[in-house]
């Protein structure tokens, strides 16, 4: 597990990474989907169990304002480094 935290905040540093973590006390985020999806420059692709679903940009607003609406209750950043980092410390006591 400690080799996975450290990656994480090895990711987290990178310019084109957006690392978003939901804080314990952040609750619930108001919106957000029960299947994975990713979104590339623009695009969405949409992980189901039958495979892949991929939006164009011009198809993905809903996924661009669901995303936003989850980003809302995140932290990122130094903030999320911060709690990978107690995380991990954490699993060393």
């Amino acid at each position: 597990m400690h080799g996975q935290l450290d990656r994480l905040l090895r990711l987290s540093e990178l310019p084109h990474i957006t690392l978003a973590i939901f804080p314990d006390d952040a609750g619930d985020p108001a919106v957000f989907p029960y299947q994975g999806f990713l979104m590339l420059d623009g695009r969405v692709i949409l992980d189901l169990p039958s495979g892949e679903v991929r939006f164009a940009p011009e198809d993905a607003g809903a996924w661009v304002r669901m995303m936003d609406a989850a980003l809302a209750g995140s932290v990122t950043g130094d903030e999320a480094r911060a709690l990978i980092a107690a995380a991990s410390a954490a699993l060393r006591t």
